[in-house]
């Protein structure tokens, strides 16, 4: 089953589409050729577990190209002392301009940065819009900010998957300490922990090595691996 990606399309200004099905054995790309043709659909995405090797064999008889991997994390949350001298608030509507330049251009490992069929100009406007509609809770559920004094060091988005789970979606620091990110993780633990949130997930790709390591750092373990997969027609 092929389904239109709405917002994937009304932003990058083609049409975007998402195979969905997990299990390609039984999808005839010939017969979903009349479909395609018939939406303009420009660009076909697609993602399935690393080990599924019936599905990789499959999309890449039929010229999708590999993309990224996909690399989820889970940990239980736990509670750490504060002595760092920075605190984690949800950030707010004036923070936004702010977010977008320090934070924005900082996501060049991604999927849409290595597909050069995309203009990075627009990958940067993705990534701005990202933040802005996750700081007024349409996208993400809300954004956090890791300050010293005034001053905003890292920030995270988050979405609440369950009452005892959620899961960070962008997250970032500024670059002139390694230590920022552990920082940043154990006070989104002590956040998470005062709202009874037991679990916390991440993704980031296979071609981030140095987010991977403050993963592992913070004692996240891996949950899945996926591949991502891209056709342009």
């Amino acid at each position: 089953m092929i389904k239109i990606l709405k917002w994937d399309t009304k932003f990058f200004n083609f049409n975007v589409a998402q195979i969905v099905t997990r299990n390609l054995d039984s999808f005839s790309f010939k017969r979903k050729l009349k479909f395609i043709k018939k939406k303009n659909i420009k660009l076909i995405k697609f993602n399935c577990f690393f080990c599924d090797r019936a599905s990789i064999k499959t999309v890449q008889q039929n010229n999708f190209k590999f993309v990224d991997l996909r690399i989820q994390y889970k940990k239980t949350i736990k509670t750490f002392n504060n002595n760092t001298g920075f605190f984690l608030s949800k950030s707010n509507n004036k923070e936004i301009p702010l977010l977008k330049k320090k934070f924005a251009n900082n996501f060049h490992l991604t999927r849409y940065y290595f597909d050069k069929n995309f203009k990075k100009k627009k990958i940067l406007n993705f990534y701005e819009n990202w933040i802005e509609r996750s700081v007024k809770g349409k996208f993400d559920d809300f954004t956090l900010v890791m300050k010293n004094n005034k001053t905003i060091i890292g920030f995270c988005t988050i979405t609440i998957s369950s009452n005892s789970e959620a899961i960070i979606g962008l997250i970032s620091v500024v670059k002139n300490n390694k230590q920022f990110g552990v920082t940043l993780i154990k006070l989104l633990e002590n956040y998470l922990y005062k709202m009874n949130f037991k679990k916390l997930y991440v993704v980031t790709q296979g071609r981030n090595h140095r987010a991977q390591r403050l993963y592992d750092k913070c004692f996240f373990q891996i949950n899945k691996i996926e591949c991502y997969y891209h056709l342009w027609m």
